[in-house]
C-alpha cells in the first residue's frame, strides 16, 4: 500500500479469498491458514486479513472489489461469531491471530486483541454495507456490543489498561498483564478513547 503497488494487493486479496476459502467442515466460511494442508484454520489470520482489506480500501476506494468479496467477508464474521465468541457476549477469543501468538492458549477466554480486531472488521462491514446498498445495522450492532463489552468487562479502571483476557471457566479470572499488541490494537481499532490511550501508554 505504501509503495502504491495496489495491483499486487488486489491480486493477493482475490487469490486469498478464492484459494483460501474453507468450504466444508467446522471452519467453513473462514479463510484457511495453509492452502496446501486442506481446509481448516490453524493460524487465524482472518482478523489480520480483514485489516489488510480495510487498509487497501482506505487507500484505493476500490468498491468494485469490495462488492465482489463482501459475501466472503460476511462469512468470515459469521465463522468468528460461531467459533470464537465464547458466551455470545461480543468478546472474542484470540486464537493464533498475531505473529507473536505461538504458545498462547486462551482456552475459551474473552480477549482484548481479538475483540479489537472484530470491532475493526465490523466497522468496515457497516461502512461497506451502507455504500453497497445493504443493511449496515447488523454490523453496527456488533460494533456497539463489542465496544460496550470491552469497556465493561476488560477495561481495568484502576490500572488504566485493558486486561489481556477474561476466563470463561473456573474462577473466571481477569488476566491483568496485557502484552504490547493488546495495547496498540485496542488503540488503533477504536476500542479506547484518547484518554484511555494516554493511560495505557503511561
Amino acid at each position: 500500500v505504501c509503495y502504491g503497488w495496489t495491483d499486487r494487493i488486489r491480486k493477493y486479496i482475490e487469490s486469498h479469498t478464492t484459494l483460501g476459502l474453507v468450504t466444508e467442515g467446522p471452519d467453513a466460511g473462514a479463510l484457511g491458514s495453509i492452502i496446501e494442508s486442506g481446509p481448516g484454520v490453524f493460524y487465524n489470520m482472518n482478523e489480520v486479513f480483514f485489516d489488510h482489506v480495510r487498509q487497501y480500501f482506505d487507500y484505493t476506494n476500490d468498491i468494485e472489489l469490495m462488492a465482489r468479496i463482501f459475501p466472503i467477508l460476511d462469512s468470515i464474521l459469521k465463522w468468528e461469531d460461531t467459533r470464537l465468541q465464547p458466551g455470545g457476549e461480543g468478546l472474542y477469543e484470540s486464537a493464533l491471530n498475531t505473529w507473536i501468538s505461538d504458545s498462547h492458549w486462551y482456552i475459551g477466554g474473552q480477549c482484548t486483541q481479538a475483540s479489537a480486531y472484530m470491532l475493526n472488521a465490523n466497522r468496515l462491514m457497516a461502512d461497506l454495507a451502507a455504500r453497497l446498498g445493504k443493511d449496515p445495522a447488523p454490523y453496527q450492532a456488533r460494533v456497539e456490543k463489542t465496544l460496550e463489552a470491552m469497556q465493561a468487562k476488560l477495561w481495568m479502571t484502576r490500572k488504566g489498561v485493558f486486561a489481556e483476557y477474561a476466563d470463561t471457566r473456573g474462577e473466571r479470572m481477569l488476566h491483568p498483564e496485557p502484552e504490547l499488541p493488546t495495547i496498540y490494537h485496542s488503540a488503533e481499532f477504536g476500542a479506547a478513547d484518547a484518554f484511555q490511550i494516554y493511560q495505557m501508554l503511561h
